[in-house]
């Protein structure tokens, strides 16, 4: 699994970020869970999805907490673009602050 953080922190609230137990997530790649402060995220993915789902669903947390109310597909797109933008404008993070990246030597996500 792609390595993600295990908390995020949002709108002043910590979120648990983890991985699907099995059979958890049977009709979707992952899930916003706002009642349980909890992202869980479908493992059998490769990298470049888990992210896409990831940051989907940090979208979702972002748009509930707002109360937006975008679609799933505003959210799918906006998730396009966010990514699109980090992975073509390297040091577009570094604008904000220290970029926390993975530890060397961790491969569990955990």
């Amino acid at each position: 699994m792609l390595y993600l953080p295990q908390t995020l922190r949002l709108f002043g609230q910590r979120w648990l970020i983890r991985a699907a137990r099995p059979n958890e997530l049977t009709a979707c790649w992952g899930e916003c869970r706002p009642d349980q402060l909890e992202v869980v995220i479908q493992a059998n993915q490769n990298e470049e999805m888990q992210m896409h789902t990831y940051l989907h669903e940090i979208i979702h947390c972002i748009e509930q907490k707002l109360e937006l109310e975008l679609t799933e597909r505003q959210t799918d797109l906006i998730a396009l673009g966010l990514i699109d933008l980090i992975k073509n404008n390297e040091d577009f993070l570094e604008q904000f602050g220290p970029v926390h990246r993975q530890p060397q030597g961790d491969t569990d996500g955990q």
